[in-house]
C-alpha cells in the first residue's frame, strides 16, 4: 500500500472517532468535561513522559519546541491584524488563535508514529510542545484579550501537567534513566487511549454546542492559515536552514512539515467555548479542516516527506 493510502486511511480512522464522539455527546449524553479531565491531567503527561525519556535530548531537539513556538505566535499576531480588515468583533481574536494552533497531537501523533521510528516520534512530540505553550500564552491571551491578563496566562503554563511531563522526561533521558520493559505494553496502549480519546473528545466538543453556523470567510481565513501559510513559513524555514544554518537534518524537516500539515487544532474550540467567544465559528472550521484533511494531509506527505 502506498503512503498515500496508508495517511488516508489512518486520517478515515480519526475521523470516525469524532463522529463517535459527537453521538456519544447528542445520545448518550457523555460529559465533556470528564474525558478532558482524564486526558489533560492522567493520559497526556504519560504519553509525553514516556516518548520523551527515550528521545535522545541534544541543543537540536530543544531548539524544535521554540521555533515551533516562534512560526505559531508569527501567524497568531499576523492573522490577528488581519482579521481587523473583516471583523471589529472578537471574531479576528478567535482567528487569530485558529491561524497559530493546529491539532498536532490528537491528530498529528498517530500519523507521526505511522511514518516515523520510535526516536523521531519522541522528537515529534518534543517540537509539539511549541504549540501548547503556544496555546496556553499567547494564544489563550489574545483570544481573552478583554478578559484575562498575562499573569493568568502564565499561570496557566505554569500548571499545565504536560511541561511537567516534558521537564521529567527531559531529566530522564538526559540522565539515561530507563523505564523497564515490563511497563512497555502499558505505554502502547496509552498511547493508543490518548488518540482514541483525544478525538472522541472534539466530537464532544461539537455535540455541546447548541448550533453550529457556517461561516465561509472565517473558514477561508482559517484554511489559509492552516493549511497554506503554516506549510509556507517551514519550508521557508527548511530552506534557510539548507543554505545558512544547516543546523537540522532531514527527520527534522519531516517532523516539522508534518506538524504544519495537521488541521485546526480542536482545542480552539473548548478555549472559544470556555471564553464565549464564538465557539460555534470555531467550531464549523474545525470540523471543515478534517473533513478536508483526509485528502490534504495524505497528499502533502507523500509530496513533501522524504
Amino acid at each position: 500500500m502506498d503512503i498515500f493510502s496508508l495517511v488516508f486511511f489512518k486520517v478515515i480512522t480519526l475521523l470516525i472517532s469524532v463522529s463517535i464522539g459527537f453521538v456519544a455527546g447528542r445520545v448518550v449524553n457523555v460529559q465533556r468535561d470528564s474525558v478532558a479531565a482524564l486526558l489533560f491531567y492522567v493520559i497526556a503527561p504519560i504519553v509525553f513522559f514516556n516518548s520523551i525519556s527515550k528521545t535522545p535530548i541534544n541543543m537540536e531537539t530543544l531548539s524544535l519546541p521554540i521555533l515551533v513556538y516562534m512560526i505559531s505566535s508569527i501567524l497568531c499576531v499576523m492573522f490577528y491584524y488581519w482579521g481587523k480588515l473583516y471583523w471589529s468583533d472578537a471574531t479576528k481574536n478567535v482567528l487569530a488563535l485558529s491561524a497559530g494552533n493546529g491539532n498536532a497531537g490528537y491528530f498529528g501523533l498517530p500519523i507521526a508514529i505511522l511514518l516515523f521510528n520510535e526516536e523521531q516520534v519522541g522528537i515529534y512530540m518534543i517540537s509539539i510542545i511549541g504549540i501548547i505553550l503556544f496555546e496556553n500564552t499567547l494564544g489563550f491571551f489574545i483570544t481573552a484579550k478583554s478578559q484575562h491578563d498575562v499573569r493568568t496566562s502564565l499561570i496557566r503554563v505554569v500548571k499545565l501537567p504536560l511541561l511537567h511531563a516534558f521537564f521529567l522526561g527531559c531529566i530522564f533521558s538526559l540522565l539515561e534513566i530507563k523505564i523497564p520493559s515490563m511497563f512497555d505494553d502499558f505505554m502502547i496502549n496509552v498511547r493508543g487511549s490518548y488518540t482514541i480519546l483525544g478525538m472522541t473528545l472534539v466530537g464532544l466538543g461539537i455535540s455541546s454546542l447548541d448550533n453550529v453556523k457556517l461561516d465561509f470567510k472565517f473558514i477561508a481565513m482559517s484554511f489559509l492559515a492552516k493549511f497554506f501559510m503554516w506549510p509556507l513559513l517551514v519550508l521557508l524555514v527548511i530552506l534557510l536552514d539548507q543554505n545558512l544554518w544547516q543546523w537540522y537534518s532531514q527527520d527534522i524537516y519531516n517532523i516539522l512539515l508534518l506538524i504544519s500539515f495537521v488541521p485546526l487544532a480542536a482545542n480552539t474550540v473548548v478555549i472559544a467555548s470556555i471564553l464565549k467567544v464564538y465557539p460555534e465559528k470555531a467550531a464549523s472550521a474545525v470540523v471543515a479542516s478534517m473533513i478536508f484533511a483526509a485528502i490534504y494531509v495524505p497528499l502533502m506527505v507523500m509530496i513533501f516527506l522524504k
